[in-house]
């Protein structure tokens, strides 16, 4: 969702998909020959990441192309068909990672 506005550039594009009649006029040069969202205030894009037999959408990979004027404010929500867990998300090097973090904060704190 766009929580402000940009006065050029910032569009959300999607390299993977043609711009409809090839060409998108009045976007940056970044957002011109694909499908290409520019942020207006209140504005949300859905789209499916995956495919319903669970494999990768692969026409959903997007960016942000440059903010050229202006300021862009935008926020996430993830929508998981599924059971999710963010434990799943780290490998075991993560998770030692954090807890060996967890363990020298132990001891700066005894201090």
């Amino acid at each position: 969702m766009y929580l402000a506005e940009t006065e050029e550039g910032g569009e959300t594009v999607f390299p993977k998909i043609p711009a409809p009649g090839g060409i998108n006029s009045g976007f940056s040069e970044c957002a011109k020959y694909n499908l290409a969202v520019k942020p207006r205030k209140g504005d949300a894009i859905l789209f499916h990441s995956m495919k319903t037999n669970g494999q990768l959408e692969e026409r959903s990979l997007h960016g942000a192309c440059p903010v050229i004027k202006g300021e862009k404010f935008s926020m996430t929500k993830w929508i998981h068909a599924g059971h999710y867990d963010m434990n799943d998300a780290y490998d075991e090097r993560y998770r030692e990672y954090q807890s060996r973090l967890s363990r020298n904060i132990d001891r700066t704190s005894e201090l």
